[in-house]
């Protein structure tokens, strides 16, 4: 039921990831990390394990945020991280204009601490 987000913006803040996940379910906890040199994380607790699914399902595709389950146990070593990110595939969406498009209300997703409507289309 928790799930990590990784690259947050450096001005996120718990209420910004609480509003970006609201749309998929009820949130029970939202806490930002940050450590000096690293771009924010944070940590997301829906009430059920579906939401948590539907937001990583949802997420994960757009490649804007690192969404995954914070309890993956699928041990084994660090990942290289030519084989963790592909920097060319990142390129290429952000050339494309991938992350400002519909679904995202046309680049006002999260931003202006309004969520829901804005940040769907609005």
């Amino acid at each position: 039921r928790k799930i990590w987000v990784g690259g947050l913006p450096e001005a996120a803040s718990e209420d910004f990831l609480w509003g970006m996940m609201a749309a998929f379910g009820e949130v029970l906890e939202a806490k930002v990390h940050r450590s000096v040199g690293k771009r924010p994380c944070g940590f997301v607790r829906f009430s059920q394990q579906a939401e948590a699914e539907l937001a990583v399902s949802t997420l994960s595709p757009f490649g804007r945020y690192a969404v995954k389950f914070a309890d993956d146990k699928s041990g084994g070593a660090k990942r290289p991280f030519q084989v963790a990110f592909d920097p060319s595939a990142y390129d290429q969406q952000m050339a494309a204009g991938s992350f400002g498009g519909q679904a995202f209300g046309g680049g006002q997703a999260f931003g202006g601490g309004h969520f829901g409507v804005q940040a769907w289309g609005g």
